[in-house]
């Protein structure tokens, strides 16, 4: 697919990255730092493609790989956004800021300028000098709460709605939904 909106660029690539980390998360065999890199990513591209829709630019959306935190903060205001999780504002608003934390965590899971420790994609070093390798690593507290615990299985649900509800697209200015065939 070539676009000529950069956010329906980044939603497109925000999908395929989501598809592919439910493939590999059902494989038990997996490491969790393969599905959590994955999810990061999803993540990362989700919040720039809203981030996008609102004028941001690619130079500076390249800068960074944390905005969907910032997107988040922007979920109670929209009637779209309300509509599709069937709470009014003020519950959205407690809902968003409940899961704003376990998103965060998935957000910094990147290694770079946004993180010098511990990510799913790079080998890193403990505070004795050895490196640590993602797919040896324990990830199993955050990937517990993603997956067993009522406020994952939240988040998941709502980063779904971001990418899948042709509604919340057109609400936030992701003009058409993508045809996944093209």
């Amino acid at each position: 697919m070539i676009s000529s909106s950069l956010a329906e660029a980044f939603l497109a690539q925000a999908q395929a990255d989501y598809s592919t980390f439910e493939l590999v998360r059902e494989k038990a065999e997996n490491p969790p730092s393969q599905w959590l890199h994955l999810l990061q990513m999803s993540v990362e591209k989700t919040g720039k493609a809203y981030l996008a829709a609102e004028g941001k630019g690619f130079d500076e959306l390249k800068q960074s790989h944390l905005g969907f935190s910032k997107v988040l903060k922007q979920l109670p205001r929209n009637p779209a956004v309300q509509s599709l999780l069937e709470m009014p504002r003020a519950a959205v608003r407690s809902h968003v800021n409940a899961l704003r934390p376990l998103a965060s965590e998935v957000e910094r899971l990147v290694p770079g300028k946004d993180n010098s420790g511990r990510n799913a994609e790079y080998p890193w070093k403990d505070p004795q000098g050895k490196f640590v390798v993602p797919a040896a690593h324990d990830f199993s507290e955050l990937s517990n709460q993603l997956v067993r615990q009522q406020r994952g299985r939240q988040l998941l649900r709502l980063l779904r709605i971001l990418l899948k509800e042709a509604k919340c697209h057109a609400a936030f200015g992701i003009l058409r939904p993508l045809d996944r065939q093209n």
